[in-house]
Parts: C-alpha cells; sequence; structure tokens
C-alpha cells in the first residue's frame, strides 16, 4: 500500500524543482529549493534506511546553512549598494552562487 503522505511530498518536491528550473529571479530560485527542502525531508522517512534522523539531521543543517549564507549575502549586496561601480557584485554573486549550489547538491 502507498502512502498517501508520500504521493503528496513527492509532488511537492516536483513543484519546488519546476520552480526553481523556471524561475527568473533569485529569490523565487531560493523558494522552489525551500520547498524541496520541506518536502525532502519527511520522503527521507524509510523503514529501509536504518539512520534516518541522522540522515535527515544532516540535510536539515546543510540546507539551513546554506539559506543562512543566501540571506546574509542578499543582505551584505543591499547594504553596499552604492552609486560608484565597485566589484563588491562579484563578490555578492559568488556568496550567492556558492550557497545556492550547496542547496542543489553540487
Amino acid at each position: 500500500m502507498f502512502k498517501l503522505y508520500k504521493i503528496l511530498f513527492f509532488n511537492s518536491m516536483l513543484l519546488g524543482t519546476l520552480i526553481s528550473i523556471s524561475a527568473y529571479s533569485w529569490f523565487n530560485m531560493w523558494i522552489g529549493l525551500e520547498i524541496n527542502l520541506l518536502s525532502i525531508i519527511p520522503l527521507m522517512k524509510s523503514n529501509k534506511n536504518v539512520f534516518p534522523a541522522e540522515a535527515s539531521l544532516k540535510y536539515f543543517i546543510t540546507q539551513t546553512l546554506a539559506s543562512t549564507i543566501i540571506l546574509f549575502a542578499v543582505i551584505l549586496s543591499l547594504m553596499s549598494s552604492d552609486y560608484i561601480p565597485n566589484n563588491s557584485d562579484y563578490w555578492f554573486m559568488m556568496i550567492l552562487n556558492s550557497a545556492l549550489l550547496t542547496k542543489l547538491g553540487a
């Protein structure tokens, strides 16, 4: 018997992936990745997995750290926005891309 909650979380995982792929802004991509985070943790619970709580906790901590770095990069970018062009945009994009790649699992 296939459980109904697995179908629900699998569909929300697909929705989060589609939102991330078709996003036009960094914020929408981040929202899609957060939907993936919230939907994959219940799917990690399995009878075949010996340590589901440990695996879920490691995944959650990694994803939370990446989300914190994304928020830090956005705040850093907003604080350093001035009318003089400088190399702060390069560092912002580097931090943001590394955090998004961490959330993607790369």
